[in-house]
């Protein structure tokens, strides 16, 4: 293993969570904002409504000043016991509110009608996305010279160019937020804006060795997923800065040295990076959380291990998520406090450091040095290998997080399962119709608002019922990618439905959020250890994205209208053609993976059958499927199945296919339950006459 102290994979797999170095570093050399009493005392406190409050305050005397001043406070507690009132004396009097390191700033590139506005159809978008545009200017942030001269006095880390934040409590740049931001600011034509964002961290990198975590110190020994080599390929796509890309190129080679020094390690002759941040004492802007679920624990080594997991989860950028969860014994429901980051090998960071080298190998190549790009094109198709080799699950047709722990794959839904598809590494095309066939079958298509960071409810943010920007962007243009008709197709539905819940919660609230639930229209997300937060700078690029993409075909639909997940495609039923015509194939039909009985059935007659329930569709729609005699559906209770004899079955020609139809309902259904099983046989049935609205062959998609 690359970095990350003395410690082999073997030691995972014995059961040992983490890997130590001598002894933790505190997350910054801060007495005040990182590590120290004064820092215990003011959170434990409570003063304030949010951790993160206290440690973006501006000291108003020099640190040492302020650290001798609460050692003479404590002397005259000597049981430590300092009254929380005593403390918000001392803290008003050696302190000043968060916010104070920044100057109003307008971004002197902002165009009131950049381009892109020209190329949205719908006028309701275009007005939209005016509107987000005009949202650059509030979200720009000048930092004071003051922070510059002074740099002690602040936690903010002083970058040279006025920047773009998410928004929110989030103050201050974030790493990973920064690249749909400013592919956003290109977008607008905010190129000296864009180029000053990528330039401040590349300034962090030359400083750190890698990009912090976010702009203050208190995340100065952790990362985020790493894409400052994609945000420099935007702005050479957008400007043909040859000059820049030199200038920089020196700084990407050194982050991902860093990334392949300090967060890799080798498996069964296979290289991979993981998150791992070995520091073990609270995280400063969440100090009570971290203390108080570390309560439970007896020894300092058990805290320090799981204070450590969580800030591999928050440097992961799924901070929190069950993703990160280890196994717990049978009956016991895994909670945070089983948090094991560091312990997963995981599919998006790989797929990211993959893209990342082939196209650190296109600029090297670009720029002349064949050398470097040949090594960089070597590691690419040696981290395509281990990917395939651990990740790819051939039955299930997907790719999964490898634990180190159990030395196999963590086979449960994420989006990030499809990064490599984004990331455009695998060796297969069959690999990427493996892939989709495993999305529509997932269950995660089923929701109108957005594919959900998993399908599991643990009271996470990065969980059900929460859709993030990043998550719905990466997804929708791998998919595009693809050279299949119809995951096109998935890409644009999946963008129209996020175009929608967007629009949606602006019309209703007049602000952009950092995540949205799946379940409402245009509902905020919720969960996690904050509040949904506005702004918000990536929500603002990914639809800006979007609208770039597809905007001569998206709409904003009207307000109110109820929608529907996407349909799973008829041939994702499982209805295949086979010699015998009575074998039947009955699976679940909540979206989970089904499970596959074979059985023999009696043929029934023709007719047609209408069924509330199905995964996928509401209460005001329905499957009917027309068929040849040799499909039944059954309800939860026996001899409940819904048959309508003889049903309006529509004109048939006589050219023979093998499919399965949907279409809406056109009566109720007979039976009142919401679950049910269904049971497909294979058969051979007749094309349509005339295309009707609502029908579709096997292997399209309706919508």
């Amino acid at each position: 293993m690359a970095g990350g102290g003395t410690c082999t994979a073997l030691s995972f797999l014995f059961g040992l969570v983490s890997c130590r170095q001598n002894m933790p570093l505190p997350p910054c050399d801060s007495e005040i904002y990182c590590t120290g009493q004064l820092l215990h005392h003011v959170q434990t406190a409570k003063l304030f409504n949010n951790d993160k409050h206290f440690v973006d305050m501006k000291l108003k005397e020099h640190p040492d000043v302020v650290l001798s001043a609460f050692q003479n406070l404590s002397q005259d507690w000597p049981s430590n016991a300092i009254p929380p009132s005593t403390l918000r004396d001392f803290v008003g009097l050696y302190f000043d509110e968060p916010g104070q390191e920044f100057e109003p700033w307008t971004p002197p590139d902002w165009k009131d009608k950049p381009k892109l506005l020209d190329r949205i159809e719908d006028p309701a978008l275009a007005g939209w996305a005016a509107k987000l545009n005009q949202l650059w200017k509030s979200l720009g942030r000048k930092i004071r010279q003051e922070v510059r001269d002074h740099p002690e006095l602040y936690s903010l880390i002083p970058t040279p160019h006025p920047l773009v934040v998410p928004g929110g409590r989030f103050r201050e740049l974030y790493y990973w937020d920064s690249y749909w931001v400013v592919n956003g600011l290109l977008l607008s034509e905010m190129t000296t804006t864009a180029r000053g964002m990528i330039q401040n961290l590349l300034y962090l990198v030359d400083r750190y060795g890698f990009v912090p975590n976010g702009g203050r110190v208190y995340y100065e020994r952790r990362s985020q997923p790493p894409f400052l080599t994609l945000m420099v390929e935007s702005y050479y796509q957008a400007t043909r800065d040859q000059a820049f890309l030199r200038g920089a190129l020196p700084t990407l080679d050194k982050e991902y040295s860093f990334w392949m020094q300090n967060r890799s390690l080798t498996l069964h002759n296979h290289t991979l990076n993981r998150h791992h941040v070995p520091v073990g004492s609270p995280r400063p802007e969440s100090y009570t959380d971290d203390l108080e679920l570390a309560e439970g624990l007896t020894t300092d080594l058990q805290k320090q291990l799981l204070w450590e997991e969580l800030k591999a989860g928050a440097e992961s950028g799924w901070d929190f998520s069950s993703r990160w969860y280890r196994a717990t014994p049978p009956g016991q429901t895994p909670s945070l406090g089983d948090t094991g980051a560091s312990q997963v090998l995981p599919v998006d960071l790989n797929a990211l450091l993959c893209r990342n080298e082939r196209t650190l190998a296109s600029f090297h190549r670009l720029l002349g040095d064949r050398e470097a790009a040949a090594g960089y094109e070597r590691a690419a198709a040696l981290r395509q290998r281990a990917m395939e080799a651990l990740m790819w699950d051939e039955r299930r047709g997907a790719w999964f997080d490898f634990s180190l722990l159990t030395n196999a794959t963590r086979t449960q839904f994420h989006p990030s399962n499809l990064a490599p598809l984004w990331a455009q590494c695998f060796s297969a095309p069959a690999m990427a119709e493996r892939a989709l066939v495993y999305l529509q079958e997932s269950g995660a298509l089923r929701y109108p608002n957005g594919v959900p960071a998993s399908l599991q409810d643990s009271g996470q943010q990065w969980d059900y019922p929460n859709a993030w920007p990043p998550l719905q962007h990466m997804l929708i243009e791998g998919l595009s990618k693809l050279p299949s008709v119809e995951a096109k197709k998935l890409a644009f539905d999946l963008a129209q439905n996020w175009i929608t819940t967007n629009w949606r919660a602006f019309d209703k609230y007049n602000a952009m959020f950092e995540k949205y639930d799946v379940n409402g229209d245009g509902k905020p997300g919720g969960g996690g250890e904050y509040d949904v937060q506005l702004g918000f700078g990536w929500t603002n690029g990914v639809v800006l994205q979007l609208l770039d993409l597809y905007g001569d075909r998206l709409t904003a639909g009207a307000p109110g209208r109820q929608r529907r997940g996407i349909s799973v495609r008829p041939s994702s039923l499982y209805c295949t053609p086979a010699s015998e015509h009575t074998s039947a194939h009955r699976y679940g039909s909540q979206g989970v993976s089904p499970r596959r009985t074979d059985e023999r059935i009696t043929p029934r007659g023709r007719g047609c059958l209408s069924l509330d329930g199905i995964a996928g569709t509401s209460s005001q729609e329905a499957m009917r499927v027309i068929y040849d005699s040799r499909l039944v559906l059954h309800g939860d209770e026996v001899g409940s199945t819904p048959w309508i004899p003889g049903g309006d079955c529509r004109p048939l020609l006589s050219r023979s296919r093998w499919a399965v139809h949907r279409l809406k309902a056109s009566r109720p259904s007979v039976h009142g339950k919401n679950r049910f099983d269904i049971v497909l046989i294979t058969f051979p049935i007749f094309e349509l006459a005339h295309p009707v609205n609502g029908w579709c062959t096997r292997g399209y998609n309706c919508s």
